[in-house]
């Protein structure tokens, strides 16, 4: 991962922007209260020169000295900061100035007059700020010692005017603002280096070994490495968090590892067993088959009554007991599959033929087989002794009443288009807990049972790539499903669309 799009860089960023916004803002707030404290300290400054003209002034009138008064006033401007310096007459005609060619004319946009009428008598002051700086106008109070050279009467002799230039404090103002845009970069800039620093040490560090560890784990797969992080914050309870997911992971790993060893072994076991088991079953219908037709012999001989019946129930036995070798070599022993198109409704009608004869009196069998069927390209004699085992199942379970109903149709499986059989009986319903054992090899609820019709029909059905499934209610009954997917499909001329049987009820 890149610097720029690191979480370091992300936050560090913000963060910058965040602190240069404040500090913008605070150093602003600050220029600006410097610039209005500068400012009353430039108007103290202009008063304080108004004052010292002013009281110059009187003392020369004072004095009976008025012939100097041009020459003062030409001496007080030179100095750095005084632009100009006018006495104006009550009429608003320039008396001195320190402009010769301004004494005579009129002043524009002001006069004394005006000034004292808009201002109390004992300030008579007022300060303007122009293009060409700061006037100070200041109104030149009558002495009682006027009288004696001057015969006008009023409470004012005229006004001063004073223009001070500005430009002190325009630079004084500039190099203010530029000193605080240094201190804010530099502050900005400081700060920021402070915050990648903490971010790096406080985040991106842990962050980054969390995320080598995690790194490790997912492409090494090692389970047995652990984050060390002495923290009381969210990255000391995230790696203990983590910490307590490997230490599971790791339990989890070897109770697997254990268990796949045991099912290894017990596979293998079964395997030996499964062997053993085929052959003394291969072994045991040869002699089987002997004494069966022995006991055949006998029963033929024998009279009515007495030993007959005896020997037809052990012939009925032997004929059990075969059946269940068979059943085990089946198991034991996967058949090799014989797949053609086949009519799936005609499959079915012709496996339940079998099976008439042997169904309880009073058991209603009901069949809706769906029109236009497409072929089906299935192993016809291991898929009818499917459907002869559900169809048995049903019956044994229902007893002496009840109905079943067999259903067909076309239903999108899995992988596709499939065909789907359903064995809906009424009888008491099989249990949850006993649903996921009837699959099982040798598991049975019938003390006749062998345990092998319901998984050897399981077993063929995954062979054809489908599934079988139940769904039962206690009390209501049960319903087997046999999904078989289509896949291949034959050839134009062999596709036919099959017409279902008229609906049967027996």
């Amino acid at each position: 991962m890149t610097f720029i799009r690191s979480l370091k860089c992300q936050v560090t960023s913000a963060l910058t922007v965040a602190l240069v916004v404040v500090i913008g803002l605070g150093a602003w707030t600050v220029s600006r209260y410097q610039q209005e404290a500068l400012q009353r300290l430039a108007d103290q400054q202009a008063h304080l020169m108004a004052d010292v003209v002013q009281s110059g002034l009187y003392s020369l009138m004072l004095l009976h000295r008025g012939g100097e008064i041009q020459e003062y006033v030409r001496q007080y401007v030179a100095q750095e900061q005084i632009l100009d310096l006018q006495i104006v007459r009550m009429d608003g005609t320039v008396a001195v100035a320190s402009r010769p060619e301004q004494v005579g004319r009129q002043v524009e946009g002001w006069s004394p007059a005006a000034l004292a009428a808009g201002t109390a008598a004992e300030d008579g002051q007022t300060m303007v700020r122009g293009q060409s700086g700061q006037v100070i106008r200041r109104l030149i109070p009558r002495a009682p010692e006027c009288g004696e050279c001057h015969q006008d009467t009023g409470p004012y002799r005229g006004a001063i005017a004073l223009t001070l230039s500005e430009e002190r404090f325009r630079t004084c103002m500039t190099r203010l603002g530029n000193r605080m845009a240094v201190a804010g970069v530099v502050a900005a800039t400081v700060t920021s280096l402070l915050l990648l620093g903490l971010l790096t040490w406080r985040v991106n560090r842990p962050l980054d070994r969390m995320v080598r560890t995690v790194q490790r784990v997912s492409r090494e797969g090692d389970l047995d490495v652990r984050v060390t992080m002495l923290r009381a914050d969210e990255f000391g309870e995230l790696a203990a968090g983590f910490n307590q997911m490997m230490d599971r992971l790791q339990r989890m790993q070897s109770e697997l590892e254990a268990h796949h060893q045991r099912e290894m072994e017990q596979s293998g076991h079964l395997v030996a067993v499964g062997e053993m088991v085929g052959v003394i079953s291969h072994e045991l219908r040869n002699p089987l088959a002997g004494i069966r037709s022995a006991i055949q012999v006998l029963v033929a001989q024998a009279e009515e009554g007495g030993n007959r019946e005896v020997l037809k129930h052990l012939d009925a036995a032997t004929q059990r007991l075969d059946s269940m070798l068979g059943s085990t070599l089946d198991l034991l022993r996967p058949n090799r599959m014989v797949v053609e198109f086949t009519d799936l409704n005609e499959a079915l009608e012709q496996a339940l033929f079998f099976i008439q004869r042997d169904r309880r009196r009073g058991v209603e069998l009901k069949m809706e087989l769906a029109a236009n069927l497409p072929l089906i390209h299935i192993d016809r004699e291991q898929i009818q002794q499917v459907f002869l085992n559900l169809a048995l199942n049903a019956l044994q379970a229902m007893g002496n009443e009840g109905r079943l109903t067999i259903t067909t149709a076309e239903v999108a499986g899995p992988r596709g288009r499939a065909l789907a059989v359903r064995f809906t009986d009424t009888g008491p319903g099989i249990p949850p807990p006993l649903r996921e054992q009837i699959f099982e090899p040798l598991f049975t609820t019938r003390p006749d049972g062998t345990g092998l019709g319901l998984s050897t029909s399981k077993r063929i059905v995954t062979r054809h790539g489908g599934t079988l499934t139940v769904a039962s209610e206690v009390g209501k009954g049960s319903t087997f499903t046999v999904t078989l997917p289509l896949g291949m499909e034959p050839d134009d001329e062999l596709t036919g669309r099959i017409a279902p049987p008229p609906a049967k009820g027996v």
